[in-house]
């Protein structure tokens, strides 16, 4: 049998208000975080009419990644919503449910849904439950080249030092975060897209793709025109995912891992932004 925690994740729609909503739950079993959110922001719209559902998925996908970088435990998680003073915190609540299959795990979440989240007769919908393996293979792979490379940040702070940040936070009042940024005259973002998953989840690549473009735009608003924005994707050729790669083409520079053309090109701009000299071969 295995063992879940879990905490509410609670929301302040509009920041001039005293108004909290619990909006979805924070949950880590065996080391892994899933976040789940509202199918709807019919619930928040009793307070800000104009609410997005983008907002809600974008926030749900980036505190899944924010929070398996960054932490081991609910009282860190806690702790760093409150740290970037974000609109979004977690319920000082803390409760463990028991499971022994995936599908256990998810009645036990519908429960906890049902009975703290959704309003009445509503449908839980977990909109960042994304499958983690792809996403996570993205990601390491790049932090391995940019570390390989000599440009790979700590910390936050290294943003001044033409270092590569993980995490940046775009808009802390959004809970939008970047999954790597530099800056030198301009700010350079990269957000990743594995599509090699999409038969697991088509609903929830096509949530993750709008609100990666969410992220670039809210950056572009924040930073500036001059902001470079950078899609580094991976099977991203089929049909069913046309869709979804033009809507990040049309917000950014698209790169396929599969390409080596394309991933020299997409190092070679991140070593010129760094001031680095350029190093292709990654470590084995």
């Amino acid at each position: 049998m295995k063992v879940g925690t879990y905490s509410l994740l609670t929301l302040r729609p509009d920041l001039e208000r005293i108004d909290l909503l619990a909006v979805g739950v924070v949950a880590l079993a065996e080391g892994e975080w899933r976040v789940y959110t509202l199918p709807s922001p019919e619930k928040l719209h009793a307070i800000d009419e104009n609410y997005p559902q983008k907002r809600l998925t974008g926030m749900a996908l980036n505190l899944t990644q924010l929070f398996s970088d960054e932490c081991s435990t609910l009282e860190e998680a806690r702790a760093l919503l409150q740290q970037h003073r974000s609109s979004a915190s977690m319920h000082a609540f803390e409760g463990q449910f028991s499971y022994d299959t995936e599908q256990d795990f998810q009645r036990q979440i519908q429960a906890i849904m049902s009975e703290s989240v959704l309003p009445m007769s509503s449908e839980v919908q977990a909109v960042a439950d994304v499958p983690r393996q792809g996403r996570q293979r993205l990601r390491a792979r790049l932090r391995r080249q940019f570390d390989h490379m000599g440009i790979l940040g700590k910390g936050t702070s290294d943003i001044d030092s033409h270092k590569v940040v993980r995490n940046f936070p775009i808009s802390i009042r959004h809970g939008l975060v970047a999954e790597f940024a530099l800056k030198n005259s301009a700010m350079h973002l990269t957000e990743t897209v594995d599509f090699e998953v999409v038969e697991e989840g088509m609903r929830e690549k096509i949530f993750e793709a709008q609100a990666k473009c969410l992220v670039m735009r809210a950056a572009i608003d924040n930073f500036g025109k001059a902001t470079q924005c950078h899609f580094v994707i991976a099977g991203g050729g089929g049909v069913r995912v046309a869709r979804s790669v033009d809507l990040l083409s049309s917000a950014g520079t698209l790169y396929s891992l599969e390409s080596s053309v394309d991933m020299e090109n997409y190092f070679d701009a991140m070593a010129r932004a760094a001031h680095s000299p350029r190093q292709l071969r990654p470590p084995n």
